[in-house]
């Protein structure tokens, strides 16, 4: 979207967003009218004269005025031609119960917007402020996008340059100037051809086509600089939706050096890889071997041979996923990180995580992958057990005859609940907030909450808190152990298991009742 398009609001929004200043000497005719405003404007302000309307003006600037002819200590049309004087823009609409041509003339000639004919009618009140706020509000949008759009344009990082369909330059930011020496002046007299080598014109043009047809391109290319050198520069540009072509340039000067220096340091790089204990490969576009690190050795019991393809002794099953991860970064020219098993001559498997890198020609095109890989079979062994570990757990947790879950004790989501819980509850606990779920008529975490008591003073697990309790939900009793432990993810949340008692407080109950009845009975004998 063009930075500088305003949006188009509803008709409420756009009153909402707009003060009114109304001056009427009639006291009861100012209450009606202002109540009337209040309910459809922003801002409502109110005067009783010209004269007391032209300072409140000055004062607070509204969007648009509304005012009676008639007035004592100065009339409407005079207070409008001062305002107009002060503000010219400013949308004046004049009541009036007199359809007197003489008067509308001098008003039409005071530079009077718009006339409303008393007694004000609310439709036509808020269709002549919609009639007047339409081109205030949009104005304001532009200039507010118009201020955002140079703000982005002066804070990027990268030069840039708006052109017409026909190369000419339109705008171009600080950055830009900086980027090739020239002033903004000077840039704008020029077209895109007089600042690129002749050779590199039919690939602009074919370039400009695209992106006239609304794909945007990225390329690299050379620009002038005010000394007539040429600087290398990195270009993505495409179309707006008003035809303007957009290019941020990307000064690419360094990295080509950088490029460059690091093609001279090939050498070093290989002394380095054969010093380290991390794969190294460097292969060519198809994925063939140029180089591999000694560490091979490690793990296959040999080098492989330079110009054999690096996706042989990938696993089967990874095979096609990493090729398309591999040409996926040598059509991108950004290198990925990938998980994927080596199989070996004797039918082992070990686990790989690699990242890689491109190296590109003069030209800017991907001409190696530079692969550093490592070995985590061990990593990844111990992940498996640690899940397998967690799922013993689940299991026991989940044949319990009682009743278990575990939430986050910062946000009180379950994280897991077993069998038994779910049955209680009937739902599907997990992702639920505990006391929404867990208890009746809560509108924040239960005041009986025991996370407090789970941990120490500089946040450890502090051991079991038992105690018993009377669910709001099933109202049966429950003798519960609170625990905090570590979850898989490394957070610390609270565990909690329920056993049912309300068979066992009964029966501690009975007795207790039978006493009481006793000696109810008792009294009742003596009083007899």
């Amino acid at each position: 979207m063009n930075p500088r398009t305003p949006t188009i609001p509803s008709d409420t929004d756009m009153l909402l967003d707009m003060s009114v200043l109304y001056v009427e000497d009639d006291k009861i005719t100012r209450k009606v009218v202002v109540e009337a405003l209040t309910r459809m404007m922003g801002k409502v302000f109110s005067a009783q004269d010209g004269k007391e309307g032209l300072s409140a003006f000055q004062r607070i600037t509204p969007d648009i005025v509304i005012s009676d002819i008639q007035m004592p200590h100065m009339d409407g049309l005079e207070m409008a031609r001062e305002i107009k004087h002060l503000s010219p823009d400013t949308p004046v609409i004049i009541t009036t119960a007199y359809n007197d041509s003489e008067l509308l003339m001098k008003a039409i000639a005071t530079g009077i917007d718009k006339f409303l004919l008393k007694p004000v009618q609310k439709p036509a009140l808020r269709e002549v402020l919609l009639q007047c706020a339409s081109p205030l509000f949009m104005a304001k949008q532009f200039r507010e996008s118009e201020v955002r759009y140079r703000s982005m344009m002066e804070q990027a990082s990268d030069g840039i340059f708006l052109s017409n369909r026909e190369g000419r330059y339109l705008e171009v930011n600080t950055r830009g100037c900086e980027m090739l020496g020239f002033s903004r002046e000077e840039i704008l007299q020029f077209n895109i051809r007089d600042l690129i080598p002749l050779e590199h014109h039919a690939f602009l043009a074919q370039g400009m086509s695209e992106a006239l047809a609304g794909k945007a391109q990225l390329a690299e290319c050379k620009l002038r600089h005010k000394n007539n050198s040429y600087i290398d520069c990195e270009v993505s540009y495409g179309m707006l939706s008003d035809g303007t072509v957009m290019a941020t340039v990307r000064d690419i000067t360094a990295r080509k050096k950088a490029e460059q220096a690091l093609r001279v340091s090939e050498e070093k790089f290989r002394l380095l890889a054969e010093n380290v204990d991390d794969l190294i490969a460097l292969v060519d576009t198809s994925g063939n071997r140029i180089y591999n690190s000694p560490s091979y050795q490690q793990i296959f019991g040999k080098i492989p041979e330079s110009g054999s393809n690096s996706f042989q002794e990938i696993h089967p099953d990874d095979r096609k996923h990493i090729r398309k991860i591999f040409q996926d970064t040598v059509a991108s020219g950004t290198g990925r990180r990938a998980h994927y098993r080596f199989l070996l001559d004797d039918g082992s498997e070990r686990f790989i995580e690699s990242n890689s890198s491109t190296i590109r020609d003069d030209c800017g095109k991907v001409a190696k992958v530079v692969i550093v890989s490592r070995d985590v079979t061990e990593r990844h062994l111990a992940d498996e057990a640690l899940a397998a570990s967690h799922q013993r757990f689940l299991t026991v947790l989940d044949s319990m005859d009682a009743m278990v879950y575990v939430a986050d004790m910062q946000t009180h989501e379950i994280l897991f609940a077993n069998r038994y819980a779910q049955d209680t509850f009937g739902t599907d606990l997990p992702g639920k907030v505990c006391w929404q779920i867990l208890q009746a008529d809560q509108t924040g975490p239960c005041s009986f909450c025991t996370n407090d008591r789970l941990l120490t003073p500089n946040g450890e697990p502090a051991g079991t808190y038992v105690w018993e309790f009377q669910n709001t939900v099933t109202q049966r009793w429950y003798l519960i152990r609170d625990n905090a432990i570590r979850w898989t993810d490394g957070r610390i949340v609270r565990m909690e298991i329920a056993t049912d008692i309300t068979e066992r407080k009964a029966m501690e109950e009975a007795p207790r009742s039978s006493e009481n009845n006793l000696a109810r009975a008792q009294r009742l004998a003596h009083v007899g």
